[in-house]
């Protein structure tokens, strides 16, 4: 009788350990950056903060005493006025009369047509080159992506499933624990 109850306290002590583990693992591969413990906390102190905030409005309506008054300061003001939108416009200048000197006037207008088409051609090249470089980059990040990605979705499977079959094992072994533990108190009353 002694043995039962013995195998079965060490089938649930184990079952419990492997359930544990195998949480602990799945938890460490999908929440890497959080603990299991840290996040239990976490959740089992936010229904108490929620509480506690309840009790201190309601209190606070009972005694009919508000919030203080919120203070706005003035760099909030300035720093929202400061990053406002502005233009600016550069000319060439002004061209000659057409009436006193047509062919001055019609040079000019050929310089500055000759200028902006340039600075076009030379913006539009810039463009172009810009767009290869971009797409030669973004086709060498997609590349490594997808295979990093799939590395590391093979591995995130077999930790994930890994994790899950401790889990099984373990209330397997909790099971088998509580009915040998059944099966004892059974065969004592007889």
């Amino acid at each position: 009788m002694i043995v039962l109850y013995c195998s079965s306290g060490l089938a649930e002590l184990l079952g419990l350990f492997l359930a544990l583990h195998g949480l602990q693992r799945t938890w460490a591969e999908y929440m890497p950056a959080e603990s299991l413990t840290s996040a239990f906390a976490r959740l089992t102190m936010s229904p108490v903060k929620q509480f506690g905030r309840t009790v201190n409005r309601r209190v606070r309506q009972v005694l009919r005493r508000r919030g203080g008054p919120t203070v706005v300061g003035a760099g909030g003001i300035a720093s929202a006025a400061a990053f406002g939108t502005a233009r600016a416009r550069v000319g060439w200048g002004p061209l000659p009369s057409i009436e006193d000197d047509p062919q001055g006037f019609a040079a000019e207008v050929h310089n500055r047509l000759q200028r902006l088409h340039n600075q076009t051609q030379d913006a539009n090249e810039s463009i172009a080159d810009e767009r290869t470089e971009r797409e030669r980059a973004l086709s060498g990040l997609d590349r490594q992506i997808t295979g990093r990605v799939s590395a590391l979705e093979s591995q995130t499977k077999s930790i994930a499933t890994d994790g899950v079959v401790e889990q099984i094992f373990g209330w397997i072994f909790i099971v088998a624990g509580v009915i040998l533990g059944t099966v004892g108190n059974v065969l004592q009353t007889l």
